[in-house]
């Protein structure tokens, strides 16, 4: 089978360690699109960034889970707190001389 041209790249569809090296490649040059954009819905789905952004955003799941318990992560980390000077210290975290 003749290699399609994907991207800048010659890729043959059928060349299973190539499409990963490729996408992998890509991936860590940051070079594909937004997984579920209106671009990465165009692209082949042989192509290699089509890949690299699927990776891409199954790696941001497994670190930052889904985008809705993100964001409300980061609503209670952003509530305002009393300083830590005006907190009555426990027996756990005052010093021991």
């Amino acid at each position: 089978m003749t290699p399609s041209p994907i991207g800048a790249l010659a890729v043959d569809p059928t060349d299973h360690v190539a499409l990963w090296a490729e996408a992998h490649c890509r991936y860590l040059a940051q070079d594909f699109p937004e997984y579920g954009s209106a671009e990465w819905r165009e692209l082949h789905p042989t192509d290699p960034r089509r890949f690299a952004a699927v990776i891409d955003a199954a790696e941001k799941w497994r670190k930052y889970g889904d985008e809705e318990g993100l964001l409300q992560w980061f609503r209670e980390a952003s509530v305002p707190r009393p300083p830590l000077s005006l907190t009555v210290p426990t027996q756990e975290n005052r010093a021991t001389t």
